[in-house]
């Protein structure tokens, strides 16, 4: 009785720091800030680095061609892409496509659109547009 009395008391402790480490000083939700700012390129974002999966390269089709912020709708309202030059390609894992396109969201000023550079010696250009933008393809 007493083990169970003590794992009781060490679950309660873990499950209370996790909502406190959660909202730490000096973190920054960047995923909350973009969707509640920029909904239009927060969902291009989404949308973006869902489909390439685990098969993220730079540079690679589905980076180059980059995605729109309702492709069911084919709205144009945001658009965001990763271009690249790396030879050999290079690999973005799903976390910091999030990560990183969420961050330039928030810290892009107005309306949210710029580039930035990432990658080996900089080859790959992140790149978010905001709309209306024809051809539904960034670059083309």
């Amino acid at each position: 009785m007493k083990l169970v009395s003590i794992f009781l008391g060490l679950l309660t402790l873990f499950l209370s720091i996790g909502p406190a480490a959660a909202v730490l000083p000096g973190v920054t939700n960047w995923w909350g800030k973009c969707h509640n700012d920029k909904p239009a390129i927060a969902n291009a974002i989404g949308h973006f680095c869902k489909f390439g999966g685990l098969n993220n390269h730079v540079p690679r089709a589905w980076s180059i061609y980059g995605s729109h912020s309702d492709p069911d709708k084919f709205d144009r309202k945001a658009y965001v892409a990763i271009r690249g030059s790396c030879s050999p390609q290079e690999w973005v894992p799903r976390k910091y496509c999030y990560l990183q396109f969420y961050k330039m969201c928030v810290q892009f000023p107005g309306a949210g659109a710029g580039v930035r550079s990432f990658g080996t010696n900089g080859c790959q250009s992140w790149q978010i547009m905001r709309g209306p933008i024809p051809g539904g393809k960034i670059g083309q």
